[in-house]
């Protein structure tokens, strides 16, 4: 089945998208899938013809010169039909009628899709992780900097004000594009600044670095450390900071993100658990 026309991921720059016209890729380019078609469907053999608009004399006149030659025109159709036709099946600089080396595109996935009923969250039709908890509604904006776009949920601890937070979503703009272990480690160094600043309550271990499940080592890393809390108010001698990379096949990586108590609910512990088991590649 011939793929419809409109505006996909350009195959030669996938920061951009690109006409498909049906038959093959067109020199029309937008930045969303959501900009209008190109004119006439973006066919490069098509020329439009745009009148500028003047006032109503010249239209009248111009109406009256059309009528007095119709007869010519009538005459003349027949030779003009020829003429396309034999344009038609010319060749046109910079036109496409059939697929290129780059083949036909396949349907674009969306970047982010949440199934709000299984908490499931698809990246890029490519990568998968279950949130361990129902997503935040007002999520804190700080940590929606790490990662953009993402999703996150946060859980408190029994009326406590302290939460346990998962996130997931495509780098965001604090992380500058570097290899996966620098990734994540500034993204680790980012959430201990943004959650974790309070001297006198939270003193942060040493920092290890690791495969992320069993994911290949070339897509994808987890970092974490152990954050000792010294705090009356929450049971819980530490918090530890989980984070990982995976690098999709577009080279856009993913951050993935849990904070959690050592003492916190055991049925809330093996919700994170699962949450880091199900993040898989297609």
């Amino acid at each position: 089945m011939a793929t419809a026309p409109g505006w996909y991921r350009d195959p030669a720059d996938s920061t951009t998208y690109r006409w498909w016209n049906g038959l093959g890729w067109t020199a029309w380019r937008a930045e969303t899938d959501q900009s209008p078609p190109p004119p006439h469907g973006g066919d490069a053999r098509t020329v439009a013809t745009v009148v500028p608009a003047g006032d109503r004399q010249q239209r009248h006149t111009a109406r009256t010169v059309l009528v007095a030659v119709v007869v010519l025109v009538g005459l003349l159709a027949a030779v003009g039909v020829m003429g396309a036709i034999r344009r038609a099946a010319e060749p046109v600089p910079g036109a496409t009628t059939a697929p290129t080396v780059f083949g036909t595109p396949a349907v674009q996935a969306p970047d982010l899709e949440l199934d709000a009923a299984s908490r499931r969250v698809v990246l890029l039709g490519e990568l998968e992780a279950q949130l361990p908890a129902d997503p935040a509604v007002a999520p804190r904006e700080t940590l929606l900097e790490l990662a953009d776009p993402a999703v996150l949920s946060e859980t408190e601890i029994d009326g406590t004000g302290f939460f346990v937070h998962a996130l997931v979503g495509y780098a965001g703009p604090t992380l500058e594009e570097q290899d996966l272990d620098a990734t994540a480690a500034a993204a680790g160094a980012w959430v201990l600044d943004q959650l974790f600043s309070d001297t006198d309550l939270y003193t942060p271990g040493t920092p290890t670095t690791g495969p992320l499940g069993d994911l290949p080592a070339d897509r994808a890393v987890q970092w974490q450390v152990e954050v000792a809390i010294d705090s009356t108010e929450l049971d819980a001698e530490a918090d530890l900071v989980r984070v990982g990379v995976v690098e999709l096949s577009d080279g856009r990586q993913v951050v993935l993100l849990s904070t959690f108590p050592d003492r916190a609910d055991p049925e809330l512990a093996a919700a994170f658990e699962a949450y880091w088991d199900s993040i898989s590649l297609r």
